[in-house]
C-alpha cells in the first residue's frame, strides 16, 4: 500500500508538480509579474472585498493588525490551541496576544472565555477556524460590538467554510487566508488579506507596495518543495531513501521550513513582511481552478469519518448547525493517541498531530509568546489527545475506509 500522509504537500497534484518543475527553468517569472494582481482580483472577486497579497499568512496577518492603526501594545485577544505563527504575527506588529481557552467541541475560541479578558487596553478579537470548523459567529460578532472591538479572522483552515451560508472571511474588519504547504490551497508559501474597508485596505497596499521582493533564492526554495516531496513519498518506505531525501533537503536549505527554529523563540525571520513573488501567485491561481472539487472532496471524506469511525473511544467534533465547514484536516479526539500514531505509522499512514502543544510547534518559547498554558485548561486537553484525520484530494475514498479500519482495529485490540 502506498503511504498515506496527513501534511507533506498534500494538495499537489501531477500538474503542480509539472507547473512547479516548469517554474523553475522560467527564473524570469519567479518575482514579478501578473499573477499576483491575477490572483487578487480573483479573490477578490470570489470574497467581494480588496485582497492584498503577502509572501505568507503571517505576513498577512502582521500587515492586517499594523493597517488597523492601533495603540502601541493594545492588546487582541487570541485562542490558545495555535500555530506560534498567529501571537508572533501580533507581537510583530507591536500588539500583545492574549490567550482565551477553546471550546472543546469545535476547537475554536470558546465565547464565554472571551469576556473575562477584556481590559481597557483591548481592541480586537482574533477568530480561528480551527481545522476549517467555523467559530460561533453570531455570539462573537454581538460580543465584538458590545465592547466596540474589532474582529480580525484568522481563515488559514477553512477556505470555502461558511456560516449561515456566508463564507468565513466576511465577517470582520479583516481577515486574512494562507496558501501555506499544509492549507486548503497551496502555493507552498503564500498569503492574503481580505477587508470592504477601502481605507483599510489602501493602507494595507501601501505597506505591500513598501515591502521588497522576495528572494529569488527563497521563491526557488519554494518551487524545489513540491518536487522534492514528490521524490521522497514515492521512496519513502524504500530503505529509507524517502526519508533521507527530505532531511538533507532540509539541512542543506534546499527547502524552507513552515516554522523557522527562530519562530519558536518569537523572532522574527528574515524573509517574512514580503511581497507575494509571482511564481507563488502561479501556483496559488492553478490550485485556485481546482477549488471546488477539492472542498466537496474533504466534504466527502468528512462523511466518510463521521460514519465509519463510531466508536467508545472517539469523540467527534460537534459544531453548530449554522456551520457548514469545509475541513482541511477531520480532527478526532481519543485517550489512545499515542497508540494510534504508532500503528498508523506502521502501517504507512501519517495522521497529523495538529497540535501536540496548546501552543504549536512543541519546543515553543511560551514565555516569548506571552502563553501561560495553566489559564486554558480546555487547550492543554485537546492537545493531549487530538490527531487529525486526511481530508485533501490525494486521500481516496478507499483510503479514508483503510484509515478507518486501522483506528477501529487498534481502538479495540488495546
Amino acid at each position: 500500500m502506498s503511504r498515506l500522509v496527513t501534511s507533506l504537500s498534500p494538495n499537489a497534484e501531477r500538474d503542480d508538480i509539472r507547473l512547479a518543475a516548469s517554474l523553475l527553468l522560467q527564473p524570469w517569472k519567479w518575482q514579478t509579474g501578473p499573477a499576483i494582481t491575477d490572483l487578487e482580483q480573483a479573490l477578490g472577486h470570489f470574497f467581494h472585498t480588496q485582497a492584498i497579497t503577502f509572501e505568507s499568512g503571517r505576513s498577512a496577518l502582521t500587515a492586517a493588525i499594523h493597517a488597523l492603526n492601533l495603540p502601541k501594545n493594545s492588546e487582541i485577544i487570541l485562542q490558545a490551541f495555535t500555530c506560534v505563527a498567529v501571537p508572533n504575527s501580533i507581537r510583530w506588529a507591536d500588539c500583545i496576544p492574549i490567550y482565551a481557552d477553546v471550546d472543546p467541541n469545535t476547537f475554536t475560541i470558546d465565547p464565554s472565555a472571551i469576556e473575562t479578558l477584556i481590559t481597557p487596553n483591548t481592541r480586537a478579537i482574533l477568530i480561528q477556524h480551527t481545522f476549517g470548523i467555523p467559530a460561533h459567529m453570531d455570539t462573537l460578532i454581538e460580543l465584538a460590538r458590545k465592547h466596540k472591538l474589532l474582529v480580525i479572522e484568522d481563515c488559514a483552515h477553512s477556505f470555502g467554510s461558511r456560516w449561515n451560508g456566508q463564507l468565513l472571511g466576511t465577517f470582520g474588519d479583516v481577515a486574512i487566508f494562507s496558501f501555506g504547504r499544509d492549507k486548503s490551497l497551496s502555493s507552498i508559501f503564500g498569503g492574503v488579506a481580505l477587508t470592504r474597508d477601502i481605507s483599510l485596505a489602501n493602507r494595507l497596499r501601501s505597506q505591500q507596495t513598501q515591502a521588497p521582493i522576495s528572494t529569488k533564492h527563497w521563491v526557488l526554495q519554494q518551487l524545489l518543495h513540491p518536487l522534492t516531496l514528490a521524490l521522497s513519498l514515492k521512496t519513502y518506505d524504500t530503505l529509507s531513501f524517502g526519508k533521507i531525501i527530505l532531511e538533507v533537503s532540509k539541512r542543506l536549505h534546499l527547502i524552507s521550513k513552515a516554522v523557522e527554529p527562530q519562530e519558536r523563540q518569537g523572532t522574527r525571520p528574515t524573509w517574512t513582511g514580503r511581497r507575494l513573488p509571482n511564481a507563488l501567485a502561479l501556483l496559488a491561481l492553478h490550485q485556485w481552478k481546482k477549488r471546488e472539487r477539492f472542498d466537496a472532496h474533504r466534504r466527502t471524506l468528512t462523511r466518510i469519518y463521521q460514519q465509519e469511525l463510531k466508536h467508545p473511544d472517539i469523540i467527534h467534533p460537534n459544531w453548530a448547525k449554522e456551520a457548514d465547514p469545509a475541513l482541511l484536516r477531520y480532527p478526532i479526539r481519543t485517550p489512545k493517541r499515542d497508540i494510534l500514531f504508532k500503528a498508523a505509522t506502521s502501517a504507512k499512514m501519517q495522521l497529523g498531530d495538529w497540535y501536540t502543544s496548546p501552543l504549536a510547534p512543541e519546543g515553543t518559547n511560551e514565555q516569548a509568546a506571552h502563553y501561560d498554558r495553566t489559564q486554558t485548561p480546555n487547550a492543554v486537553t485537546l492537545s493531549k489527545d487530538t490527531l487529525n484525520l486526511p481530508t485533501h484530494i490525494n486521500i481516496s475514498k478507499s483510503g479514508a475506509k483503510k484509515i478507518c479500519t486501522l483506528i477501529k482495529t487498534t481502538l479495540n485490540q488495546t
